[in-house]
């Protein structure tokens, strides 16, 4: 928001400061959590398993924006309180309700003094920054895709920590702050802590002979590239390769890809990826590529573009397939150059994905994942109580 936002909308708020003045609720574990959804996605997912590690202290969670189905709504509901700001805002009113929400909610905190303020993909938390003067603040980073640059290195003085998903987008993100003249001094609160997958106790037992079977599971959205996962299909069918393409998302099916629609829990998903093989992801960008993890801990081997923390999830060659082609026709000949090898022996696939539930067994696991953000949550309570959070 820029000055001359704040200047016109000082009126509006100040009515959300007396309102919180009037009713001043008050949030016991001094949690807070700002998200945009509930709706499906995998960084909504990942919010969710936040959220579980904290159950017991009941955070709320404010949603910034109206979500487009209430997949992950009823899981949130059992450990937080939710409070959906982003049903009010519409073309008309964004200004008012905004400006209200920033009054109200910069009260609010304020009125908490050991807060713990958790942010992830949401511009309303940097709106709110230049008005609080205590708190602990955190920001959860996935990724850049569709981010605001200037706001994103705007907000950095503010924050006592910022999480990333993966060492790449850490990695890039430095490069970011070295081009921007961000102190070093700002590296030092940067933390990577890996999203966590749900991982049985033995993988699931996968028939070959009958031919692989492929999927693709994502969004039906630019970054995610789905038309290049149809065009490996339509070069497979050119080769007459014994394959099955599927995918898994608000997708329209072809007789080239036979679309199994939206699947609305994790446990409907898992049962749904043990009877394929492969995993396909054409993405431009991800932040960790979580259904990457999840496919191989149902003992998939994926075959993803070098984007994001997707590198950091398998180890090319033997766990899975890294594509590192630019050029979108050498991605598709990459995959089908890969699917071939495996079309002519479909047994190469079983070790593999043996291999691939293992590492991910190993090494995102939510023991480690849950106590990897307890100790973050657990090191902000201290930093508040020796006074060490700085005063904005």
């Amino acid at each position: 928001m820029n000055k001359l936002e704040r200047i016109v909308g000082y009126p509006i708020f100040q009515i959300g400061v007396l309102v919180d003045m009037i009713k001043r609720h008050h949030n016991p574990s001094q949690l807070f959590f700002f998200i945009p959804h509930y709706c499906t996605g995998g960084a909504e997912q990942v919010h969710l398993d936040i959220l579980h590690t904290f159950t017991e202290n009941k955070p709320w969670v404010v949603l910034t924006h109206k979500s487009h189905n209430d997949y992950h709504k009823a899981a949130m509901q059992q450990c937080a309180e939710l409070f959906e700001i982003g049903k009010y805002y519409n073309n008309q009113n964004r200004f008012f309700v905004k400006n209200f929400f920033i009054g109200y909610y910069s009260s609010l905190l304020c009125r908490h003094p050991r807060a713990i303020i958790i942010n992830s993909l949401c511009s309303f938390l940097y709106d709110l920054l230049p008005t609080m003067k205590t708190g602990y603040l955190i920001d959860i980073f996935h990724g850049f895709y569709g981010v605001n640059t200037a706001m994103l290195i705007r907000s950095t003085p503010f924050l006592d920590r910022r999480i990333l998903v993966s060492y790449r987008v850490r990695d890039e993100l430095l490069a970011m702050y070295a081009k921007n003249g961000i102190d070093n001094e700002y590296n030092s609160r940067l933390k990577v802590i890996h999203n966590a997958v749900q991982v049985e106790d033995s993988p699931p037992t996968k028939e070959y002979s009958g031919g692989i079977k492929v999927v693709f599971v994502g969004r039906n959205s630019r970054e995610k590239r789905y038309y290049l996962y149809e065009k490996t299909a339509l070069e497979c069918k050119h080769k007459c390769l014994p394959i099955r393409f599927y995918s898994i998302g608000s997708f329209t099916g072809t007789a080239l890809v036979t679309c199994l629609g939206e699947i609305r829990t994790r446990k409907a998903i898992y049962e749904a990826l043990s009877e394929f093989h492969i995993l396909i992801l054409c993405s431009t960008s991800e932040g960790f590529g979580l259904v990457v993890a999840e496919a191989m801990a149902c003992g998939l081997v994926p075959m993803a573009t070098d984007c994001g923390g997707v590198a950091e999830i398998f180890t090319d060659g033997k766990t899975g397939h890294l594509i590192r082609a630019v050029n979108e026709d050498d991605i598709v000949t990459e995959f089908v150059e890969l699917l071939q090898h495996y079309a002519e022996d479909s047994e190469l696939l079983k070790p593999m994905g043996l291999a691939a539930y293992n590492q991910v067994k190993a090494n995102f696991s939510y023991a480690k994942f849950n106590q990897e953000y307890a100790a973050i949550i657990k090191e902000a309570r201290k930093s508040i109580d020796d006074g060490e959070v700085r005063t904005r």
